[in-house]
């Protein structure tokens, strides 16, 4: 079956490789104006007549920098519903492409 090289649907997730692509996610996309196709600006909240974009580079133009990873802890005394302690992390990490070329945004309107 087809769609089953293209979806895991016991778990929902997206193969790692299609056609010679490598596939990620992540929650954060860029949003284009889907009538002029102009990229909304960088931290901006995307509006009416807005879409979010799948977007597509080329591996070798990109600049990677891993940065800081910051914890974050709440001890059980100041959780009183779930008297647990807490911690979490958040990670700093940038990728970028070297130069303006071999990127790409795929845009199309939500229906």
């Amino acid at each position: 079956n087809f769609g089953d090289r293209l979806v895991n649907y016991s778990s929902g997730m997206v193969a790692p490789v299609i056609a010679g692509f490598s596939i990620y996610q992540h929650i954060v996309s860029p949003s284009y104006t889907v009538a002029t196709k102009a990229k909304v600006a960088f931290a901006a909240v995307p509006g009416a007549g807005t879409a979010p974009a799948s977007v597509a580079f080329v591996t070798s133009n990109v600049a990677k920098k891993t940065g800081l990873t910051k914890q974050y802890f709440m001890p059980a005394a100041q959780d009183p519903e779930g008297q647990s302690n807490k911690m979490n992390y958040r990670h700093y990490y940038i990728a970028l492409p070297m130069q303006n070329r071999q990127i790409g945004a795929m845009v199309s309107a939500l229906s």
